[in-house]
């Protein structure tokens, strides 16, 4: 659980369960007020229920993310958790995942679009996911 800086753009967000939902909700509007260059991705998994204090605290993320041009992305919600954010709007506010992986990858995705080609590389190469086949041509150029 808690809170992480998954990239220089992204934090990742992983819910406990109520009634410690809403601090860490709080927490991470708070992060935002000072970083306003981050998307969110939420994982649902610990979470069991909602408390209509907890919606509003994620209603309150969901726009503040909104007003900035960021992205809120749900993952591993529960269909009847699902039920509540379509009565109450924030289905439309957010996007959903079937799981961190996939929201994540979503994510990075269209940041790495908006990355130059060379920054890409760069990227990759710390994440450790560049092919071996890239990295050795890279090198041969170099030398």
């Amino acid at each position: 659980m808690g809170i992480q800086d998954w990239s220089e753009n992204i934090i990742l967000v992983v819910l406990p369960r109520e009634p410690e939902m809403g601090g860490e909700i709080n927490t991470v509007t708070e992060i935002l007020c000072d970083r306003d260059n981050c998307d969110v991705v939420v994982d649902f998994s610990n979470v069991d229920i909602v408390t209509s204090s907890s919606l509003s605290k994620l209603l309150n993320l969901s726009e503040l993310l909104t007003d900035c041009g960021h992205r809120l992305v749900f993952c591993n919600v529960a269909m009847s958790t699902k039920r509540i954010f379509l009565v109450t709007g924030l289905d439309q506010m957010s996007e959903f995942a079937d799981d961190r992986d996939i929201a994540l990858a979503s994510l990075q995705e269209e940041t790495q679009q908006e990355v130059p080609e060379e920054s890409q590389e760069t990227a990759l190469e710390a994440s450790h996911e560049v092919p071996l086949e890239r990295l050795w041509e890279r090198n041969a150029k170099t030398n």
